[in-house]
């Protein structure tokens, strides 16, 4: 079941006088019932049924003013819990259906999970990496430890302004680099800048594609302003065990 809902919970839990919180609780009980049994029409029926006594729908608004609001809040609060044969739906799932919907938002999670990350070719585990979705699904944290002690962490996120990927990387070595990108021919590919330590630029590229189950992640640089490239590093992320 789909619901377009304009009000949030919050809106539905001002005070309010004893007898609209009793009537309430009745719009409730005919909700819950109708939802219970996966029948929307019964629970919209519950909305138009007048009141405690009241024989009609003009009755029931000067006996209770506000009580379609009571119904229709009574709804919200329903429908954002946990509700037998509808399932669970949270305001954070309403905000990200509004927000970050687009499917350019999806085409980074092919990196989303547990990974162990190898050396392309070797056998041995270099880092563990973890990588999930936050804020409502509209950004990717990658949580990086390896085994050395370098640690790091990064923040991605399409930027629908733009049209762009942008990537954020720092770490517990003081570095930090920031690249961009889109995903193109079934790649992400995200480029740069930084510096070395005598200050030169350093043109930084990478690449994420899936591969044979899981991720591979390429990197090259360049520090004569993109003449030549170089390997930076080549992992293969496979899930964690």
């Amino acid at each position: 079941m789909q619901v377009a809902l304009f009000l949030s919970p919050d809106a539905c839990l001002q005070p309010m006088e004893q007898e609209r919180f009793e009537d309430l609780r009745g719009f409730e009980s005919s909700l819950r019932s109708g939802l219970r049994f996966g029948s929307r029409d019964l629970a919209f029926h519950a909305i138009q049924q007048p009141g405690r006594g009241a024989k009609k729908r003009d009755e029931v608004n000067r006996t209770f003013p506000g009580s379609e609001a009571l119904a229709a809040c009574t709804l919200v609060l329903l429908v954002t819990a946990q509700v037998r044969n509808a399932g669970s739906v949270s305001t954070n799932e309403f905000r990200q259906h509004s927000s970050c919907n687009a499917h350019e938002y999806k085409e980074f999670d092919f990196w989303v999970g547990d990974w162990d990350a190898f050396d392309f070719g070797g056998k041995t585990a270099v880092a563990r990496v973890r990588v999930d979705r936050l804020l409502d699904g509209c950004v990717l944290r990658e949580e990086y430890g390896g085994v050395d002690g370098h640690e790091g962490q990064s923040l991605s996120i399409y930027d629908s302004s733009r049209r762009v990927w942008h990537q954020s990387w720092v770490t517990n070595r003081g570095e930090l680099l920031t690249i961009e990108g889109t995903f193109q021919a079934g790649k992400m590919v995200l480029s740069g800048a930084d510096r070395t330590d005598d200050g030169k630029e350093r043109r930084v590229r990478g690449i994420w594609k899936p591969e044979d189950g899981g991720v591979r992640e390429t990197a090259v640089t360049s520090t004569d302003g993109g003449k030549t490239w170089k390997p930076w590093f080549d992992l293969v992320f496979r899930p964690h065990k």
